[in-house]
């Protein structure tokens, strides 16, 4: 049954819906969610009452989502809508995303709004589609809209990274990592800045580090760090590196040992590529004979 057309009536249901589930229940069962293109507004409102808390009925305003046209009016609370359904049913994201790119697109629009609660709703559904879903979102979204999403993951990273808040995998899940490794191509600095501060969370190095072998990024960061002159970019690659000084990458850094001192001969104005040298050079003598004679020799040419 689809729902009469009427403001007053679609306010005094979102009042009833407060009562609590029953009643919420039994409104669906009344008045359906059949789609309303006369009142968008004060319908997709109405959806947002009628559905907190409880899941059966979430469950049926998914299935007609994609259906719901989205504009300026309507967006925000599209957005709201979108939380609140996948705070309490967090398996159904892959589902939504595929579906649901109207939605997706709206959101990264407004992640830079400077309506402070427009920003706050897109802050907080982006938060929730992209962890362990970054694979998916890329194959779904346009270069420029990934790398906006890329630009938020860093920021949220950046903020985490302050409060000392866990990184991996609370805002970059492993699957998110593994995927970045294998996409990463050079001169990609917003993934190397990303991958950066996974190496920072100590109690998940070791899986940090084993993808970072398994699939090759530490081999493809040395030519990058050959080539480049930004001392930004040079200090992110080291730094990825000294985080990841052990056993598995030991014998990488000791071929490309060169590599990595030339980095450290840049404008003394601008040390930060030099600690990071240093620290891998103490971290490469305790792990490895071969690092520390190679270290030798290459001092002694250059002396």
């Amino acid at each position: 049954m689809s729902i009469p057309l009427s403001k007053d009536l679609y306010k005094q249901l979102r009042l009833e819906c407060t009562q609590g589930e029953s009643k919420q229940n039994e409104i669906f069962s009344q008045y359906g969610i059949s789609l309303n293109t006369e009142e968008p507004l004060e319908y997709i409102k109405y959806l947002i009452n009628l559905s907190v808390a409880n899941t059966n009925i979430q469950k049926s305003i998914l299935k007609i989502l994609p259906s719901i046209p989205i504009t300026e009016e309507t967006g925000k609370f599209l957005m709201i809508l979108s939380n609140n359904i996948l705070a309490d049913l967090p398996d159904h994201k892959f589902n939504y995303i595929s579906e649901n790119s109207n939605i997706i697109l709206y959101t990264l629009s407004s992640i830079n709004s400077s309506n402070d609660n427009l920003f706050e709703w897109a802050y907080f559904l982006l938060s929730k589609l992209h962890v362990k879903n970054l694979s998916h979102l890329n194959s779904l979204l346009s270069i420029d809209n990934y790398q906006i999403l890329l630009d938020f993951i860093q920021a949220k990273l950046e903020k985490a990274w302050e409060k000392e808040e866990n990184i991996v995998p609370d805002i970059i899940s492993i699957e998110d990592i593994e995927f970045l490794c294998n996409y990463y191509i050079d001169d990609d600095m917003k993934t190397l800045v990303i991958l950066n501060y996974c190496t920072r969370e100590v109690r998940m190095l070791k899986d940090v580090v084993n993808i970072f072998v398994n699939t090759g990024l530490i081999d493809k960061i040395f030519p990058v760090l050959a080539k480049t002159s930004d001392e930004g970019s040079k200090a992110v690659i080291l730094q990825i590196l000294s985080n990841t000084v052990c056993e598995l990458t030991i014998d990488k850094i000791t071929k490309n040992l060169e590599i990595v001192l030339k980095s450290a001969e840049l404008d003394v104005k601008q040390p930060t590529t030099r600690e990071w040298v240093f620290v891998i050079i103490r971290r490469g003598i305790g792990l490895s004979e071969e690092f520390h004679e190679k270290l030798d020799r290459l001092y002694h040419e250059k002396a």
